[in-house]
């Protein structure tokens, strides 16, 4: 195939000049219009719309995201493994280190002895145990 140069080597990332875009002109004039979103932009949309949520006997305005928080920190304080390990996979992720491992100074002997509870339960489950209490 000859071209108007032929000292232009085509191969890996060098089409032959007349293949390659001319100077203003989109690789892909159809792509996405403006305004569209894609399903990043749908979730966050989703999670952050409010619901009514019955906490205590009384209502409470909360967005999804939050209260699916709230159900898995509930789910895990009456001892569900999964949702202790969910909630504690999130401490660990989305909190800076000096706040997911800082202990309250006012906490008592009793939330540390929970939480060592929660921790073995985790360890035990991770190396065969059932983890059923």
């Amino acid at each position: 195939m000859a071209h108007d140069n032929d000292d232009y080597e085509v191969g890996y990332k060098k089409p032959p000049p007349d293949k390659r875009f001319k100077k203003g002109q989109s690789g892909n004039p159809n792509g996405r219009p403006k305004g569209s979103r894609n399903l990043t932009t749908d979730l966050k949309h989703v999670l952050e719309e409010s619901i009514t949520v019955r906490e205590g006997g009384r209502e409470k305005e909360m967005s999804k995201r939050e209260a699916m928080i709230h159900v898995q920190c509930t789910k895990a304080l009456q001892g569900d493994i999964k949702a202790t390990r969910l909630i504690f996979d999130l401490i660990t992720k989305l909190l800076p280190d000096d706040q997911a491992l800082a202990m309250p100074k006012e906490s008592g002997m009793s939330d540390t002895k929970i939480l060592q509870r929660f921790a073995a339960a985790i360890k035990e489950e991770g190396t065969g145990g059932n983890g059923n209490d």
